[in-house]
Parts: structure tokens; sequence; C-alpha cells
């Protein structure tokens, strides 16, 4: 997974599809919360192609994701755990 790019509010993400997917990808699901928090603070964000935007972050944090795909089998298990940041507002 990588970050295709980051506002304050906001970060886009890519990711490969999964080698060998159980069955046609229906859709994916993110998970992400703020490093400092954990997972049990986490929201989920869907997307049916393999990139994603996250909005309603907050700026200048880093935050935690995950993603996974869902067949008609199911859901995959979640990718590993990634850290992308927003960007700051710029004021010290």
């Amino acid at each position: 997974m990588h970050q295709v790019s980051a506002t304050m509010r906001s970060i886009t993400l890519s990711w490969p599809q999964p080698e060998q997917p159980n069955g046609i990808i229906l859709d994916y699901e993110i998970r992400y919360y703020e490093k400092e928090h954990n997972e049990f603070n986490s929201s989920m964000a869907r997307s049916q192609t393999n990139t994603a935007r996250i909005d309603g972050l907050r700026p200048g944090m880093v935050y935690v994701v995950q993603v996974r795909a869902r067949t008609v089998a199911g859901y995959g298990k979640f990718s590993g755990k990634m850290c992308f940041q927003t960007l700051t507002d710029g004021k010290a």
C-alpha cells in the first residue's frame, strides 16, 4: 500500500490487487485510526477499486491503515499495518 497524495484533512491511498483472490473482488474495506489511539477506535471506509481517499482526518496526524478485499466468499485478511501522515497547516 502506498500514499498517492495527502492534504491536511485527507489521504489518498493505492494498493495492489490480491494475487490470488478467492473469487471476484466486490469491494475493499479500509480500516484506519490515529496512531496514538488503538484499533478499537478505528473508522471504516469502503472502495470499489484499489484506491481510496479517506476524508475528515486531522492535520499533522499519523494514521494507521489496513485494507482487506471482499468477495462472494466473504472478507479476506487485513493487510499489514501501514502509517501515513496528513499535512500540517504550516502554523507553528
